[in-house]
């Protein structure tokens, strides 16, 4: 819990250096997978629904998509090359076009501004299970 909140302090600093932003996401990534898993659980098969596992579901929605965000960085800072259409000029632009591609994607409306540009490394294969997961979980918490 100490990294996550200390790294971002250190953002400033060392925003051109790719492994601080590389680990930086990666802690991310474990942070928001255990908030995730946490939600999860309380959504599993509920005797009773009330704005509470509404909210829950909401969230766990929220998470997933910024689970797959900070996943998709970690591949971008490994591979500049992985995303066609995205903003490299700052973390924050980075980061807010990525969130953007993962929002639309889950809409399923892929507008195609910007694109994985391998189609094996990190590209549509991906593209396609990242669909998948988040629609199969969205419809799971709405059933």
């Amino acid at each position: 819990m100490v990294t996550v909140i200390a790294f971002p302090v250190l953002l400033p600093f060392f925003k051109d250096v790719s492994e601080f932003m590389l680990m930086l996401n990666l802690r991310f990534l474990v942070f928001f997978s255990f908030i995730f898993i946490e939600v999860f659980k309380f959504l599993i098969k509920p005797s009773y629904i009330d704005i509470y596992i509404i909210s829950a579901a909401g969230c766990g929605l929220f998470l997933l998509i910024e689970t797959f965000v900070f996943l998709f960085q970690i591949w971008i800072y490994a591979d500049q090359s992985s995303f066609k259409g995205i903003d490299y000029s700052s973390p924050t632009h980075t980061f807010i076009d990525l969130v953007y591609y993962c929002s639309i994607i889950l809409t399923t409306i892929a507008y195609g501004d910007i694109t994985p540009s391998d189609h094996y490394k990190s590209g549509r294969f991906t593209d396609c299970n990242y669909r998948l997961i988040l629609l199969c979980c969205f419809g799971w918490c709405i059933n």
